[in-house]
């Protein structure tokens, strides 16, 4: 009996642990955001409003809060981070890549304004469909989405037309965080 409730003390002194280190990185997260965005009310409503999102459940709180400042560093608004999560984070959940690792190669192309072959590439060694994704949204053929890149003629507008086009309608990952958070894996 004594082994038991020093296992269950134990337990419930991690749990407790667990919340604490949560909420402190969550708190820390909010404070972040505030000082990017230079309004502390706003990078506290961002924070809410990520863990509101309905991708939040199915991914690490850490790596969904460096994925919101990923966003943030990539120029997307602090109204439209949830919306980004939405196919960052359909993608993340197929490919099975950290949300955080998508948005941090998403962040360097918006930050040169450019994505040449090399972001692009590290996004289709991580088994995104992104150069089809190009290629569709585009409007020409996969070679020749190569060559522009190359040339470094694929821009934000050119690759968030190919995340829209892979997220939504009959995208390859369409309704990934649906269909995700119905399954019993996605429920805990």
């Amino acid at each position: 009996i004594k082994s038991g409730v020093t296992g269950l003390m134990a337990l419930g002194a991690a749990a407790m642990a667990w919340g604490v280190k949560t909420a402190a990185g969550a708190e820390m997260s909010a404070v972040v955001f505030g000082t990017m965005l230079k309004d502390m009310g706003q990078g506290a409503a961002l924070m809410r409003e990520m863990n509101k999102w309905a991708g939040a459940p199915l991914f690490d709180q850490k790596g969904l809060q460096d994925a919101g400042r990923f966003l943030l560093k990539a120029g997307v608004s602090a109204d439209q981070v949830t919306k980004k999560l939405d196919q960052l984070g359909a993608i993340a959940l197929v490919t099975k890549n950290p949300i955080e690792d998508i948005a941090r190669i998403y962040q360097r192309g918006m930050t040169v304004g450019k994505f040449q072959t090399g972001l692009i590439n590290d996004m289709a060694e991580r088994g995104i469909d992104i150069w089809h994704g190009l290629a569709h949204a585009i409007g020409v053929s996969v070679p020749e989405v190569q060559a522009m890149a190359e040339a470094g003629k694929i821009g934000p507008a050119e690759m968030n037309a190919a995340l829209e086009k892979l997220t939504t309608g009959t995208g390859i990952y369409a309704g990934a965080i649906q269909n995700v958070a119905q399954t019993w894996t996605g429920m805990m």
